[in-house]
Formats: C-alpha cells, structure tokens, sequence
C-alpha cells in the first residue's frame, strides 16, 4: 500500500491543472509601452546599483591591499636588495 504524503503532491508540478478558465483566456490585453519602460528602466537602477556596491567594495579590498603593502614596504629590511648586489658585482 502506497502511503500518501502531502510535501511530495505539493513539490510536483505536472499536475494537470484543467483546462483554462473560459472567460479568462478572453482577457487578453496588450502592455502598455510606458509600463515596459517602467519596468526596463526599474531593471536597469537595480543593475547599476549593484555594479556601483561591487565596485565600491572592490576598490576598498585595492586600498586596503596597497595600505598594507606600504606598511610592509616600510618595515622591509632591504635584505634581497643587498644579496643582488652582492651577486652582482
């Protein structure tokens, strides 16, 4: 016997559904250019938005890297410096 399980019936989705409402399917409107253009340009601020926050974080990772590399550039002893002359001549 088959046990029944109300999370397996409510994930699937090929159901059938029916037949589509009557007098619905005779509703059918044209969108409005200026509503497309309200949402393309909502669409478009979002991704500006967040190309400008990646950027913003991208370029305080680029500082906060060249801070510490001149503290470390500070704090460097010049040992490599002194083994290539060394070498050198």
């Amino acid at each position: 016997m088959e046990e029944h399980n109300d999370k397996t019936d409510e994930l699937r989705d090929d159901r059938d559904m029916g037949d589509p409402i009557a007098e619905l399917r005779d509703l059918d409107e044209e969108v409005s250019a200026g509503f497309l253009g309200r949402v393309v340009s909502m669409l478009q601020r979002r991704s500006v938005v967040g190309h400008f926050a990646t950027m913003a974080w991208t370029a305080s990772v680029l500082a906060v890297f060249e801070f510490l590399g001149m503290i470390f550039s500070i704090f460097d002893t010049g040992n490599s410096a002194e083994k290539e002359d060394r070498t050198d001549g």
